[in-house]
């Protein structure tokens, strides 16, 4: 017969087995000629009497079990960290398995095992990405199943290992992280250790609690890796003409806007929502909001249900606000968005409506994710439309360091800017005679025949003098050359120009000075248009500011829109949105935000009571009376912050009245930038009204 050792019995324990004849006859009982004859023998089992020649005995034998020190380490091949602590899904992780002979015999043909999900309550590897690095020379992997496991995630099974007394081998594997893992979990991983098919010992993290005692049972620690995951949205919108003709877009039309949003994130969304507010001279209509074809009720009053945060989700699942997380492009995880606006019916052709959605989900870190027209190069640009048969002319303008001879990343004297000016027609026809024009900004030299077209040298040479001063006509790059004459410039439809340019900066000049300079751009059918500083052209035109030297320095934009849409009558309710975003290469220090409802004039402006947010939450916004104060604290290079809050009108105020208000940011005890904005009561964001004649 045979026994197996209980799992916790330990090295060198004496194991003794007694066994013993307790009952014998002198003839065969079951035969009746000498059952009568037959004598009974009876003994008892006791210790067994070793060394003496009786009915019983015993065997002692020394449980001799293998020792080993079984530990597992893990890299992050992604971020390079090592030992592995953090890890965002889709990260690839080699894990690297350690096995010393640490006992008084040799271990043979033992096997290591890895159930990659086997300790994870969800999947957290991606299935089929398991690959076997390295084993020792004789291992046989050819159980390993990278689609096997627990949870078809992955299994790990190298058989045919040998340790003699105090050698040791190390066995190498490759794992990537599933797409989407929820932030702020762990995910576990241990291997086990097989002798004769049973368990021998679990692997041990020597980074989590120290090295395992090989002697003691039930001490060794899984691989633990935190996972930083957040949802991110992909919002596009378009807009359809559903009048007339669907190229063209004419006063008194009706407008539809579609949104798709998709978490193509990292972590699933609970609580997402989405605002928009209905674009200037435009008139929502009255039920038009669907979410994935379904109706939305509209707000109190006919509001659109867009003018406050309204939960979306996609059809896979039907919770308000949730939005699983799926980077392929399946119908089932996009969330579809549709609402109809009237043009007004008197507005001039060349008035251009410009909308954009925002995305947040305050529970995943996302804050304000703008909508994208994915019909124009433009990133995250608003959707935009011009109404008459006209092009809509964009003109972006950035710098960048082309030659940086002193401190890296920084803009110092006599460092090379590099100016990219990207003017774009999106509109329905091409626009003609379009002309660049620009001048040498303040504390820079201009570079010498650096001047080209998309891509190609022009006006060239220059002997110095820049092209611009007098403006160049520019053509889209889908346009084939020579190079345009004065006044031949052409942005074809969906055409784009791209003009760069290098300026020096000047010796001598003092950090903290900010280089400023913004193009202008003209066309036959359009009135001027000045490019853009950050991208974006729902902020409005901006110049490009380049700030010199190691310093601090913000910039801050504001935007104002009627809540409902329409005109900003008396009583009505305004949004705000104030953006404040580091330019500079240094973190800005004890910033701060404040804005005053009552200047320039008190007793116009009225908060919306719990409506102002930083970052889309309440917390860190102090209003006290008609004072906004938001102490934010250190920003980053890079980083921006946004705060939104609601105002009423004074119901009192009469048609024409000038409402100004003003945001103003702090930073590094002293220094501040403000922006602000100009309403006329009854007038409508956006546009100007004149009063008389003009020639």
């Amino acid at each position: 017969y045979e026994a197996s050792l209980d799992l916790d019995s330990e090295h060198g324990e004496a194991l003794t087995n007694v066994a013993a004849a307790t009952e014998w006859f002198s003839a065969d009982v079951a035969d009746p000629a000498t059952a009568d004859q037959a004598r009974a023998y009876n003994r008892a089992l006791t210790d067994g009497t070793v060394g003496v020649l009786d009915h019983e005995d015993a065997y002692t034998t020394l449980v001799n079990l293998p020792k080993v020190l079984f530990e597992k380490t893990a890299v992050n091949v992604t971020t390079g960290e090592d030992p592995a602590t953090l890890a965002t899904p889709g990260d690839t992780v080699r894990y690297t398995l350690r096995v010393e002979n640490v006992g008084a015999v040799a271990l043979d043909d033992f096997s290591v095992v890895d159930d990659l999900d086997r300790l994870n309550a969800l999947p957290a590897f991606a299935s089929g990405t398991l690959t076997v690095v390295t084993v020792p020379a004789g291992a046989d992997t050819s159980f390993t199943n990278a689609s096997g496991g627990t949870k078809g995630t992955g299994l790990l099974d190298v058989r045919g290992l040998n340790l003699g007394v105090g050698e040791s081998l190390q066995v190498y594997f490759e794992v990537v992280l599933a797409p989407v893992i929820a932030n702020g979990s762990f995910v576990t991983n241990q291997s086990q250790l097989f002798n004769l098919g049973l368990l021998v010992a679990d692997s041990d993290d020597p980074n989590v609690n120290g090295t395992a005692d090989p002697d003691v049972i039930g001490d060794e620690d899984p691989t633990q890796i935190l996972i930083e995951s957040a949802p991110y949205f992909d919002v596009d919108k378009i807009s359809t003409y559903i009048d007339g003709d669907p190229n063209v877009l004419m006063a008194g039309e009706t407008l539809r806007y579609t949104i798709t949003v998709q978490n193509i994130g990292t972590d699933h969304a609970t609580d997402a929502v989405i605002r928009d507010q209905i674009p200037p001279n435009t008139a929502y209509v009255a039920g038009s909001t669907t979410l994935n074809g379904v109706v939305v009720p509209d707000g109190a009053g006919g509001l659109s249900p867009l003018a406050g945060d309204m939960a979306i989700n996609s059809p896979a699942d039907s919770s308000p606000g949730y939005m699983s997380a799926d980077v392929t492009a399946s119908p089932s995880n996009v969330a579809v968005i549709e609402f109809d606006v009237d043009v007004n019916p008197d507005l001039l052709d060349g008035t251009v409506l410009s909308n954009q959605a925002f995305v947040s989900a305050i529970g995943g870190g996302v804050v304000d994710q703008p909508s994208d027209d994915p019909r124009t190069p433009v990133v995250d640009d608003p959707t935009r439309d011009v109404v008459g048969n006209l092009p809509l002319v964009f003109a972006e303008k950035s710098a960048a360091l082309e030659q940086d001879y002193n401190s890296p990343g920084v803009v110092d004297p006599g460092d090379v800017l590099r100016y990219t000016i990207r003017v774009y027609n999106n509109g329905a026809v091409d626009a003609t005679n379009v002309v660049l024009m620009d001048g040498v900004p303040v504390n820079t030299t201009y570079v010498a025949d650096t001047v080209t077209l998309n891509g190609e040298p022009v006006w060239q040479p220059d002997g110095g003098v820049f092209p611009l001063e007098n403006g160049i006509p520019v053509s889209s790059s889908d346009l084939t050359p020579p190079i345009p004459d004065i006044g031949e410039g052409t942005l074809s439809r969906d055409g784009v120009a791209v003009v760069q340019f290098d300026l020096r900066v000047d010796d001598g000049v003092a950090t903290g000075t900010l280089i400023t300079n913004q193009a202008l751009v003209t066309s036959e059918e359009l009135p001027n248009q000045l490019t853009d500083g950050d991208g974006d052209p729902a902020t409005g035109p901006e110049p490009t500011v380049v700030v010199v030297g190691p310093t601090q320095q913000l910039a801050i934009t504001k935007q104002v829109a009627v809540v409902g849409g329409g005109a900003a009558l008396a009583g009505a309710t305004l949004e705000y949105t104030v953006r404040v975003r580091n330019v500079g290469v240094l973190p800005a220090l004890d910033v701060k935000v404040t804005d005053d409802l009552d200047f320039p004039v008190a007793d116009q402006l009225t908060f919306v009571d719990q409506s102002a947010t930083l970052n889309g939450e309440p917390d860190g916004v102090v209003i006290d009376g008609a004072l906004l104060t938001v102490e934010y604290g250190d920003l980053e290079p890079g980083a921006a912050l946004i705060v939104r809050f609601q105002a009423v009108l004074n119901s009192n105020l009469p048609i024409g009245t000038p409402v100004t208000n003003r945001a103003v940011t702090y930073w590094n005890t002293t220094l501040q930038a403000y922006a602000e904005v100009t309403i006329d009561v009854g007038g409508i964001v956006c546009v100007g009204i004149l009063n008389g004649s003009v020639w």
